[in-house]
C-alpha cells in the first residue's frame, strides 16, 4: 500500500493548495458518524451495526477494514451532468480540512484507488515521499489531479478520524418521502454548512431524482422494463452497470433508515 509520509508535510501541502479531503457515505453511516463525532473505518461501522458494504469481505481479506479512506477530489462530480455513475459510497459527502489529519501520523497516499487496483489488476502506485506530492496534480492545470491520479486515495492508519475539522457537507438530492435527504442531514449536523449538490442543468437534476424514485419504488433495484424511457436510456449508456446496482441498493437502504430512524438503534 506504500510508505507512510510525514503527516505534517501532507497537511502543509494540502493547505497550500486549499485541497479538501472527501469522504462519501450513506445516511446510515452519517447517523453513526454523528453519534460518535468521528468518521469510522468499516470494522468500527460493523461494530455499530451499520449494514455491510459490498467490498467488506474483500477488504477484510486484504487488511483494509481498519483504516479510514479519503479521496482528494469529489468523486460524485461525474454525475452532476448524469454522464457517469453517482458515488457508490453514498449520497452524503464530507469535505474535511486537511488539519483533520493532525492527530494521525500514519498516512499513505496512493495514485490508484482500491477499486481501480482490483478492477484493472494493477498496482497502487503509492507516493513514496513528500517530494512526490506535486506529481498528483496535472502539469497543465495544477488545480486538477493528474489523469493517472484522478481517483487517488489518502489512507489514515487509524480506526477513526475525529469530525472536528469539517469544512462542509454536500448532499445529493435524494427524495425522502415528501422531503429531501439534505433536510435530515441538517438535523444530524446542525452547526455544519450543508450544501445541495449542484448539477450542470435542471434536466440532469430531474433525471437523478427520477432515478432515485425508481430504485426506491423497486426496492433498491434498477429494472429497465419498469422505468421511463429517460432512465432506460441512462441505464443503457452506463458503462458501469454493477456500480449503478450498488448505488441503487444504498439509496434504497438510506431511504428506509431515514424513514424508520425513530425505530432503529445503533450500538457497539
Amino acid at each position: 500500500m506504500g510508505e507512510h509520509i510525514d503527516h505534517n508535510q501532507i497537511i502543509s501541502f494540502l493547505n497550500k493548495r486549499q485541497v479538501k479531503l472527501h469522504h462519501a457515505c450513506s445516511w446510515t453511516e452519517a447517523f453513526v458518524y454523528a453519534s460518535t463525532d468521528s468518521i469510522l473505518c468499516r470494522a468500527q461501522l460493523s461494530n455499530w451495526g451499520a449494514p455491510k458494504f459490498y467490498s467488506d469481505d474483500e477488504d477484510k481479506k486484504d487488511g483494509l477494514l481498519h483504516q479510514v479512506f479519503f479521496n482528494l477530489s469529489d468523486q460524485g462530480n461525474a454525475c452532476n451532468r448524469m454522464i457517469g455513475i453517482p458515488n457508490v459510497y453514498g449520497p452524503i459527502l464530507f469535505k474535511m480540512n486537511a488539519d483533520c489529519l493532525s492527530s494521525y501520523p500514519f498516512i499513505t497516499i496512493n495514485r490508484k484507488s482500491v477499486t481501480e487496483v482490483r478492477r484493472n489488476k494493477i498496482g497502487f502506485d503509492p507516493i513514496q515521499s513528500a517530494s512526490e506530492l506535486p506529481t498528483l496534480y496535472s502539469k497543465d492545470n495544477p488545480l486538477f489531479l493528474a489523469d493517472d491520479a484522478s481517483h487517488a486515495e489518502l489512507i489514515v492508519d487509524s480506526p477513526q478520524v475525529a469530525l472536528n475539522h469539517i469544512h462542509s457537507i454536500i448532499v445529493d438530492p435524494v427524495p425522502i418521502g415528501k422531503s429531501e435527504l439534505s433536510s435530515f442531514v441538517r438535523d444530524l449536523f446542525p452547526e455544519t454548512r450543508i450544501y445541495d449538490r449542484k448539477f450542470k442543468s435542471e434536466g440532469s437534476k430531474e433525471l437523478y431524482i427520477e432515478l432515485c424514485h425508481h430504485v426506491i419504488e423497486t426496492g433498491g433495484n434498477v429494472i429497465p422494463n419498469r422505468a421511463t424511457k429517460q432512465i432506460r436510456d441512462y441505464i443503457k449508456n452506463s458503462k458501469r452497470k454493477q456500480a449503478l446496482k450498488i448505488w441503487a441498493e444504498r439509496i434504497y437502504k438510506s431511504n428506509y433508515f431515514v424513514l424508520n430512524a425513530q425505530n432503529i438503534t445503533f450500538g457497539n
